[in-house]
Formats: structure tokens, sequence, C-alpha cells
């Protein structure tokens, strides 16, 4: 993946640092600040290479955009509807990843951030800003020890690619996380971490199978499977009947309260059964779980075609959901959620809504308006539209149904109606009451 040729660029002087932190109105980390004046400006680093101070904004730099504070710390991974609960809504002026400079580009839409502005000033996160794979927090302390660990592990032969996510400990140490860290996030990643060693002793795999057997989070059961299962440098590590050790595991999730539904997700055993009850739970994390899941499961349930009536069913508890967070987000499936890339399409979806939920809807209207979704298509890439096409119809139909718009119409398959409907769902709520009173839904 190096791009660099292990050189660094040249270093930069006071001046053009001291320039840059004047126009941002920000000051930059120690270790940063130090790196860019002694040693270099860009080039030997994590993936491709160091991104060069003057390339670090993206061109996305406003005023005040570094200034803002960083609101994402050391722990877990963000996940679903980080964006949501996190960012700015999209728009022309929207500042996005406020308070962070862009240094690494680690592969397609995997980058690393290091936070100059906010509680954790100094760290760095890694993200994918094309999927729901949002912010996670390294634990290496500040910039100089995270570079110095690449170059450590670079040296020692490890696989640095999509560098950050292994925890930075040695194999004793990460055995311990793994059997005893109160986190089950930080124990499935002491056990991704282990087998991202370059030699993994006998110690490790047995602490590695008894987790898959024994550990009390399904989560921490199934991620690890699916790593002992896919890792490819010892095959006889494996484990000797994948698909049935999958369907244990899977066992197991379904046999708790709540049910694991990521766990399933991980295993490509999730199904529409399993998500129903959990979209109807009065627990709103237990609903926007399931909801992000239907949305962005690469398992049984994108295969699924479901009867009509589960359909309607499944679309029909999304839209009625008073949650903010839950209904715009929750009703896309599928879509894509990188920043700016579908303000085009949104700024016509918003249109669909505002001229539909004006007047009561009609079929005509639903067939006039809907082609708006996909009238900007240049703004995705054909790989999206080609994924997304298919399920969002489906939806849409199944929304068109419960709203009395009627279905779709054959010209729409010309269009790519991705990104079904921050915008599109939820102007339309205004004319749900008496198709969704048909459903029985309490309060409806």
């Amino acid at each position: 993946m190096q791009e660099h040729g292990f050189e660094l660029g040249a270093p930069l002087s006071e001046t053009v640092v001291a320039e840059f932190e004047a126009r941002h109105e920000i000051t930059l980390p120690r270790g940063c600040r130090w790196f860019l004046t002694e040693l270099g400006d860009g080039g030997a680093g994590p993936g491709y290479k160091l991104r060069r101070l003057a390339d670090s904004c993206g061109g996305v730099c406003r005023p005040g955009h570094l200034a803002k504070a960083s609101q994402y710390l050391l722990g877990p991974r963000y996940l679903d509807d980080w964006e949501q609960r996190y960012e700015e809504p999209p728009g022309p002026d929207r500042t996005f990843l406020g308070g962070t400079l862009r240094i690494a580009d680690q592969g397609c839409s995997l980058f690393t951030q290091l936070v100059v502005t906010g509680p954790a000033r100094g760290r760095l996160f890694n993200l994918d800003d094309e999927g729901p794979v949002g912010p996670y927090v390294v634990e290496d302390s500040d910039f100089l020890a995270w570079y110095e660990r690449w170059l450590d592990e670079a040296v020692a032969g490890y696989d640095c690619g999509w560098f950050g996510e292994r925890l930075p400990l040695d194999e004793p140490t990460l055995i311990a996380v793994l059997a005893d860290d109160p986190s089950p996030q930080r124990g499935a990643r002491a056990g991704e971490s282990l087998l991202s060693l370059p030699m993994v002793s006998d110690a490790a795999w047995t602490a590695l199978a008894r987790a898959v057997a024994t550990d009390i989070d399904p989560n921490v059961r199934a991620e690890l499977l699916h790593e002992l299962t896919w890792q490819s440098y010892d095959r006889q590590r494996r484990p000797e009947h994948p698909e049935a050790a999958a369907d244990k595991v899977a066992q197991y999730a379904r046999s708790r309260t709540p049910i694991g539904l990521r766990a399933l997700a991980v295993l490509h055993k999730l199904t529409l059964d399993d998500l129903l009850p959990e979209l109807a739970s009065y627990d709103l994390e237990r609903r926007r779980k399931a909801a992000y899941l239907l949305d962005w499961n690469p398992g049984k349930t994108r295969r699924e075609k479901p009867p009509r009536d589960v359909l309607d069913r499944v679309v029909g508890r999304l839209l009625v959901d008073p949650d903010p967070l839950f209904v715009p987000t929750a009703s896309r499936w599928p879509d894509v959620t990188r920043p700016g890339r579908q303000a085009s399409a949104r700024f016509s979806l918003r249109e669909v809504g505002r001229q539909v939920g004006s007047r009561p809807p009609s079929k005509h209207r639903g067939r006039s308006w809907l082609p708006f979704c996909g009238a900007r298509p240049g703004h995705l890439p054909a790989s999206s539209r080609r994924q997304s096409s298919s399920g969002t119809r489906r939806i849409l139909r199944s929304c068109l149904r419960i709203l009395g718009i009627g279905d779709l119409p054959v010209a729409l398959d010309e269009f790519e109606c991705v990104g079904m409907s921050r915008l599109f769902v939820r102007p339309l709520r205004a004319h749900r009451s008496s198709a969704l009173g048909a459903l029985g839904w309490p309060g409806y």
C-alpha cells in the first residue's frame, strides 16, 4: 500500500506552521507540531502515506472548522447513528469532523484523523466515512506514540493495514484483556489483536478458543469465530466445522435478552424474524440498533424477499416511531452516508416531501415527484447505485403502499433511487395515521 518509499517530506519552518495555526485559530498538538518542524511534512507513515499539513483539511477547512471541538472519546467504536448524533446535518455549509485533521489515507474510504480541538486533543481516530464504521479513538496516547508504534510494527513484520485498530499491547497483556476486561468491545479487539501478531503462541490460540466457547457476550464469540474462520496464515487452527460453530453461537445469541443482533449479523445469521420484535421494543436503543442492522446488515436480511405484509410491517414500524434519530436514518435501507456526496439528491428528496406533503397524497403526485430521488445520479458512484437500487425500490414500494400514494412507476427503474429517505419519509409522516392505524400499533 505504501506510496512513500519510507521517505519523509522536508520539515516545515516555524513560520509556516504558525501561519497555519493563526489562520485556523488553533495550536497543533505538541507531538505533531514537533514532528512537522523537526522531522518532516508528509511522506512515510501508515496507509498510503502521511498527508502534508497543507492537504490535511482535504479542501473542506472553512473558517472555524478546526476550532470546533471534536466530541469523540477513547472507548468502543462509534457505530450506526454516530453521524446523526455528533455531526451537523448535510448541507452546503456543513462542518464535518470538526476539530480534526485528516493525516493518513488507509485505503478506499478508511482514514485516520488527528484531534486538534476537543477533550481527546492530541489523540487519533480511525473511521470509514462511507459506512456505519464510525470513529474509533486508538489507544496510543498521542501522535508520536502512534507513529513510533507504526515504525516498530512495520520493522517487526506486522500486517499494518488499517493501522491503529490493533491494541498496542504485548501478547500476555492481550490474553489478559480478552479474558478479564469489563468492556466486551475491548475484549473482542484484544482477541483480534492477537490474530494480527506475526506469531501466535499456543497459549493465545487456547485463549481465543475459550472465548469463542464461553464468553458471556455473544458479540465477542461471534467476532472471534469470524476472525478464526477467515484468518489465512494458520489454516490448521481454523475451526474444524465453522458452520456448526456459527450455528451454536447464533443459538446462544438468540437465547440472550436482548437478543444478540450484532452477533447474528457478524455470522450472517440475522433474519427479519430476529429484527421485528426489536423494532417494536419499548427500549429506544434497542429499536435504533435493530433499525441500523436492518439498514447495514450484510447477511441474510439483504437477500430475503419477505411477503408484502411483512415488509409493510417493518416499514410501518419505522415510520411510526417518534424518535428523531430513529426514523430518518433507519428508513433509508439502503443508503450511502458519505458527507456531501448526496447534497443534490437530498435537496430533491426534500422537494418530494414538500410537494407530496402539502396536499393529500395521490397516485399521480407520487409518480410525478418520486423520480427526483435519482435526478442527479452523477453525484454517486456507479457501484453504489447498482447495489442500492433493488433494496431501495422494495422499501419505497412499501412506504408508498402504507401512505396511500400507490406503487412505484415502472419508469422509476431508470433512476438511481439511493438515499431513500432521511428527507423523503419524514415529511410524509403527516399522512400516515389512517394507514398505520390498521396495522394495530398502540396509540394509532
